[in-house]
């Protein structure tokens, strides 16, 4: 996907996504994946490049978004291409956690089924503090390569 930043207005575009955001850029990339000659804008508030850590993602989507990745967008197959793991590293959701079962509100009132079912099929990346610089780097590298 090519991705172009201006502030110059557009005269065209066949899709216009509000918010550049996992939601907004996944959508582009699914969109461009199934139909590449759309023409599509995401259009973003924010300047870029933003500061560090100003695009977290809530942890209600984590589940979620690396099922999306994985199945939709196909990064696990991308990253295992590239000889890395995309093990289960945490198998049991947060709200399940010792530290957590004290907690009044730990859980939804309904519970966390969809992500309860998720977990054994979860995509994870790998980030620990015992990773070499050029571990690191191996996976930003994947990571920048991968275009869905």
């Amino acid at each position: 996907m090519n991705i172009v930043q201006t502030s110059v207005p557009r005269s065209h575009a066949d899709v216009v996504i509000m918010g550049g955001g996992l939601a907004g850029l996944t959508l582009a990339l699914q969109l461009r994946q199934r139909f590449a000659q759309l023409e599509i804008v995401v259009l973003e508030r924010m300047r870029h490049p933003v500061r560090e850590a100003a695009h977290k993602v809530g942890e209600s989507s984590v589940e979620i978004a690396a099922h999306y990745f994985d199945t939709v967008l196909g990064l696990r197959e991308h990253l295992t291409a590239r000889d890395i793991a995309t093990d289960i590293h945490y198998p049991i959701l947060d709200c399940h956690q010792a530290g957590w079962s004290a907690l009044p509100q730990r859980c939804a009132p309904g519970g966390v089924a969809v992500a309860e079912a998720s977990v054994p099929c979860l995509l994870t990346i790998p980030c620990f503090p015992g990773m070499t610089d050029d571990e690191v780097d191996t996976v930003c590298k994947a990571l920048s390569s991968w275009t869905a």
